[in-house]
């Protein structure tokens, strides 16, 4: 009797385990990108978080009917710092804490190697909160700790 109560449970595990198994994010026109530039109808998806952002970029270029991939830039603002709650989380520690990811202070170009579950993995924060991501057609440096489009 008390085996067949515990295997309900081992199976509602799984099915969460399954709900884990994907992820939540934004992606938006960086705001410096030239206002003719093509425009996603959907921002918001739901994925694996095994997702490279290659594909992500050859995804994006299919919904903007694009030819190429090649030209979109995938940035990761600074703005998931706060959408974490990894600035709540660090506020919250001791201010002598040396642990803090400085390289998450500020934007950054993402490589197409990336995974997204590679990218949640840097905050430390699980993957419950919506991820933004930024695309853009420039070339890019970052200033200030801010990816600036140039050309």
């Amino acid at each position: 009797d008390e085996t067949a109560r515990k295997k309900p449970k081992v199976a509602a595990s799984k099915s969460t385990d399954t709900a884990v198994d994907r992820v939540n994010f934004r992606v938006l026109l960086h705001e410096e990108e030239q206002p003719n530039a093509p425009k996603l109808e959907r921002k918001l998806f739901t994925t694996s978080p095994k997702l490279k952002i290659r594909h992500l970029k050859k995804h994006l270029a299919a919904l903007l009917k694009l030819d190429k991939y090649d030209s979109i830039y995938i940035v990761l603002p600074v703005v998931n710092y706060t959408l974490s709650g990894l600035s709540e989380s660090a506020k919250a520690r001791d201010s002598t804490d040396a642990a803090m990811r400085q390289d998450l202070l500020c934007d950054q170009e993402l490589e197409d190697f990336m995974t997204l579950k590679d990218i949640y993995e840097q905050y430390g924060m699980g993957t419950a909160w919506e991820l933004r991501l930024l695309y853009h057609f420039s070339q890019s440096t970052i200033v200030d700790g801010v990816v600036r489009l140039v050309g």
